[in-house]
């Protein structure tokens, strides 16, 4: 064999096998178009089809092979199809750029939601006119989901204006009394709730939540703790009128039934309730599983006042006291017992109630706030009018979170008892 006739040998070789390799490739793309399950395909501008893959066969009801014949006319109703087959003309006369467009399709009895993308194809003939590649998906299912997001969105946001309406003002100012309060919730629904309710004349009932939890679930308990509340301070009124006792320990025995039939057994809630009678000078208390409240007494705070008027340091005072009631989560048993405990008030009596979130959230270092230092900061603004007591602890523990997210609600109310 001549150099001449190897040459052309090796030449028929490597071509075969350029020929089999594009063979395989258009193959391997045609079977990867196929299947893909966006609707695909090749149409005039007059809607028209010329090629199609499996899903444009199924949404056309007929064999692949007879794709050719088709229209895609019959996948739309009159007034969208107008619409759509206005788009596609637009490509006639021009080389206009890639379309994105949203159009529903009609299959059998129902509606799906399509979003449409075109362009011009470059065919290798242009005996066929204008050819352009459509490729449409369903989009039916996320703009459900999407709609399904924002009406939750929309639930969610109406349950946090119902549970912010629940909650006392900021600040109360009675007789005796000066109740301050902050609350932030972790989301957008709060586990975290706390309560005043005025029964009569220097009787008032103070009280504090917080639902294992939080989110939509632990904000419907809040809300039927409130309602529960309202009840029992309702009837607790006119109880007084006819001469009758109030108990604080029966507030806890209605809630806890409550809780318990309703969630049988399967959510809690820790609570604190006190029922303050700031003419007799006398708080009467319940816990059911909740952190123990601190309290600074008159007398410590006195000598606080009068060691900083001389220059002193406040060092030297000792710590709050711990108003040490124990009791069972409510909703944990049907037939919970819970113990009542009286404190006798003195004057500039300071006593701080919170829910656990604001010893508990950690820091970029995981580092939890911790009850050591809530009792000393409570300590540093010993002197400090009540509002101005409060905001200096949660910015104090507000600095310790930074800017980590805050993975519980924070709830932190603080009565001052001032005998007059």
């Amino acid at each position: 064999m001549s150099p001449r006739e190897q040459l052309a040998s090796a030449t028929m070789i490597a071509t075969h096998e350029l020929v089999v390799n594009l063979e395989k490739s258009k193959t391997a793309i045609e079977s990867l178009i196929m299947g893909m399950q966006d609707f695909t395909c090749l149409v005039t501008a007059q809607g028209r089809v010329v090629w199609g893959n499996d899903c444009a066969a199924l949404a056309l009801k007929c064999d692949k092979d007879h794709l050719h014949k088709q229209q895609l006319k019959s996948l739309f109703g009159p007034a969208d199809w107008d619409r759509f087959v206005a788009i596609l003309r637009s490509y006639e006369n021009s080389s206009s750029k890639p379309k994105e467009f949203q159009i529903p399709i009609k299959q059998t009895e129902e509606v799906r939601d399509f979003l449409w993308s075109v362009r011009p194809f470059q065919a290798v003939s242009n005996r066929r006119g204008t050819l352009l590649l459509l490729m449409g998906r369903d989009i039916t299912e996320v703009l459900r989901e999407r709609s399904k997001r924002a009406r939750l969105e929309g639930e969610l946001e109406t349950a946090q204006l119902m549970q912010t309406a629940f909650l006392p003002p900021k600040n109360i100012s009675l007789d005796r009394l000066n109740i301050c309060s902050f609350y932030q919730a972790a989301e957008r629904c709060s586990g975290d709730w706390w309560g005043h309710f005025n029964l009569a004349p220097h009787l008032d009932i103070i009280c504090i939540a917080d639902v294992t939890g939080h989110g939509a679930a632990s904000a419907l308990v809040t809300a039927m703790t409130q309602a529960t509340c309202l009840s029992f301070a309702s009837k607790a009124r006119e109880d007084l009128k006819r001469g009758l006792e109030v108990k604080i320990e029966d507030l806890f025995r209605q809630l806890n039934i409550v809780i318990y039939d309703t969630f049988k057994g399967e959510t809690f809630m820790t609570f604190f309730g006190m029922i303050f009678n700031t003419k007799d000078g006398v708080m009467r208390s319940c816990n059911a599983g909740h952190n123990f409240p601190l309290m600074l007494r008159g007398k410590v705070r006195e000598s606080a006042k009068q060691e900083e008027a001389k220059g002193g340091q406040l060092k030297s005072l000792r710590w709050p006291d711990v108003l040490m009631v124990r009791g069972n989560p409510l909703g944990y048993e049907r037939d919970a017992r819970f113990a009542e405990n009286m404190t006798t008030l003195q004057d500039q009596d300071r006593i701080m109630m919170y829910t656990d979130g604001i010893i508990e959230c950690r820091n970029d270092k995981q580092r939890m706030f911790g009850a050591s230092a809530l009792s000393r900061v409570m300590i540093k603004y010993i002197n400090k009018e009540t509002e101005d007591c409060l905001d200096g602890i949660i910015q104090e523990a507000l600095d310790h979170y930074g800017k980590v997210p805050l993975s519980d609600d924070l709830t932190m109310v603080i009565i001052d008892y001032n005998k007059g």
